[in-house]
């Protein structure tokens, strides 16, 4: 069936629109990918050391023996998973390296008791590398976002830049085929021809095609 030429402009427009409005949406949706991890990264650095929630949960840290001391970094492990797991921390491997590090102090501390700054200041180490490497990593999802937004755009400007292409190709092609129709090129006197089906369009593998993108009942054309 054949399109008037008002139903190819709005469908022309119609496509231009939806590329317009995919790329918006992909440049919101970054956006809010900005916002929210800004938002929760700072909520993260506010939050550590968890010191008020692991005295709550562990008791103060106190100088003590070798198996207390494996007992007060368990417990403060217990509570760091606790927190991860109710915040969804997204991160997986950055969170092992997180627990591990507080397992290895642990370990070290297993053969003697635990000295309270020593060991605080150690343990305020696992944390400072843990808020890095989350940067780091927040740091690189949205700089992947980002080039996904770019990447978005440019094919969408590809594809609104093609749509217009054919639209002009369209139009030229149409006004060619509506002056052919014009000339003495049909076998019938044109009266008549597309009565009933909106007037004439053009002249097609000889047949007359009619506004309404059916072909003439009666009349043909060279």
């Amino acid at each position: 069936m054949f399109f008037q030429e008002s139903k190819a402009k709005k469908a022309i427009a119609l496509l231009t629109t939806i590329c317009l409005i995919l790329s918006s949406c992909a440049q919101q949706k970054y956006d809010k990918l900005v916002k929210d991890k800004a938002e929760y990264f700072a909520q993260l650095q506010q939050d550590l050391p968890l010191q008020d929630k692991i005295e709550e949960n562990c008791g103060k840290l106190e100088e003590s023996k070798r198996s207390a001391a494996i007992d007060d970094i368990s417990c403060r492990n217990e509570v760091l998973k606790d927190y991860l797991s109710q915040k969804k921390y997204p991160y997986p491997d950055i969170k092992e390296t997180y627990l591990n590090c507080s397992s290895t102090l642990a370990e070290k501390y297993s053969h003697r008791g635990i000295n309270k700054k020593k060991f605080l200041k150690e343990i305020i180490g696992c944390d400072t590398s843990f808020i890095a490497d989350t940067r780091t990593k927040i740091r690189d999802e949205l700089s992947a976002a980002e080039q996904d937004v770019q990447n978005a755009q440019k094919t969408n400007k590809a594809i609104a830049t093609g749509i217009a292409v054919i639209a002009v190709i369209g139009a030229v092609v149409w006004a060619a085929s509506k002056g052919a129709g014009g000339g003495g090129g049909y076998n019938n006197d044109l009266q008549g021809c597309c009565s009933y089906h909106q007037g004439i369009n053009m002249c097609y593998a000889g047949r007359v095609v009619c506004n309404d993108g059916q072909y003439s009942p009666t009349c043909t054309c060279n």
